[in-house]
């Protein structure tokens, strides 16, 4: 019998693309921090795919590719399995007599999220608020302590030197850097996941030519992010005033943006601890609400402009960059209905609630 070791932590996580696993969210940035901060931890991020496995360790971290012996061998002895999404049926052969640590993806305005109980129960539920937390399903909570702590992930808003850029990201950051030098406003357009629409094109509601005019007479930058779940891992396409984001951290390129574009995406929440403006392009609600559903009085959650034309997103826009953002209060407002902690802490606090001090 295998006897599990309290100072073996490993983590997983979710994000993939064609082109192999994406280093990204909670998981990752909590093991950034108990690497750094608490080398008395052995901490493995177990990779779904070889390359990133190797690509963390060129780079000093513990990683092994997750059906590898090792990978195996870490998996049967970790006391504690830190993950951000659900745990799947392949690693919960390895998971018996483990704690679950559950960080979350994020909760924000769909009502559908984790709406499905776990394989294998969460230990600890770690969210922003009471509120972020009671929007959860009691399927997907039923046994987990149920933790506030803020999201890892949001650390690094807070401070730069708890920032991890991958190579693409550092060209990324550099060549927004230079932009935001030469005063140019940084516009990041972040549409959400369309279930069961795979084709779905952000310029049939964001016209680039009309991106490009508007760009170079308002001497602003358009970054396009899509969802993970849409990208084809490609090479970083740079433009002279629309980027598209290629794989990467969203959060970790949060800073560097002005204003932020999206719809339903609960990457809205996290941005709000910057508070900078952010508009709510909802051109298909009516469509959306009916098939994925959101929070009961959701627009009550949405601290911006509410548009549903390109003319009026581009209008609004305009506004904001005159200087005439209206929605500060509403912004506070719903920053600290989403966020109890807003500083740059939340590593600390999970780690010390699930290893208190004695």
């Amino acid at each position: 019998m295998l006897f599990r070791n309290k100072n073996l932590w490993v983590f997983i996580g979710w994000h993939s693309s064609n082109q192999g696993e994406i280093f990204s969210d909670n998981a990752k940035h909590f093991l950034l921090y108990v690497h750094k901060e608490h080398p008395e931890i052995k901490s493995i991020w177990l990779a779904k795919d070889r390359a990133l496995a190797r690509r963390l360790r060129s780079e000093g971290f513990r990683s092994y590719y997750q059906k590898s012996l090792l990978g195996i061998w870490y998996a049967l002895r970790a006391d504690y399995v830190v993950i951000d999404a659900f745990l799947q049926k392949y690693n919960v052969l390895f998971s018996h007599g483990v704690k679950i640590v559950q960080l979350l993806h994020g909760k924000g305005l769909k009502k559908k999220g984790y709406a499905q109980t776990p394989l294998q129960k969460n230990d600890f539920i770690f969210g922003t608020s009471p509120f972020t937390n009671s929007l959860l399903p009691a399927e997907f909570t039923a046994g987990a302590q149920m933790c506030v702590a803020g999201y890892s992930r949001n650390d690094q808003l807070f401070s730069r030197e708890k920032s991890y850029f991958s190579a693409e990201e550092e060209k990324l950051v550099d060549i927004l850097e230079s932009h935001r030098n030469n005063s140019k406003k940084i516009i990041m357009y972040a549409p959400t996941f369309r279930r069961g629409n795979a084709h779905f094109n952000p310029e049939d509601h964001f016209n680039r030519e009309t991106a490009e005019a508007f760009a170079q007479k308002n001497n602003v930058v358009f970054l396009v992010s899509m969802h993970a779940k849409y990208r084809a891992r490609k090479i970083l396409s740079v433009g002279d005033i629309i980027i598209d984001m290629p794989e990467c951290d969203i959060n970790s390129i949060m800073p560097f943006i002005d204003i932020l574009i999206t719809d339903y995406s609960s990457s809205y929440v996290d941005y709000l601890l910057l508070d900078r403006p952010i508009i709510f392009y909802i051109y298909d609600i009516d469509a959306y609400h009916a098939k994925e559903g959101l929070i009961d009085d959701y627009e009550s959650h949405m601290p911006g402009a509410k548009i549903k034309s390109e003319q009026n997103l581009f209008g609004e826009i305009t506004n904001l960059l005159a200087g005439n953002d209206t929605c500060r209060d509403e912004r506070k407002k719903v920053r600290d209905l989403y966020h109890t902690y807003q500083d740059g802490n939340s590593s600390e606090r999970i780690f010390a609630t699930i290893r208190p001090k004695k």
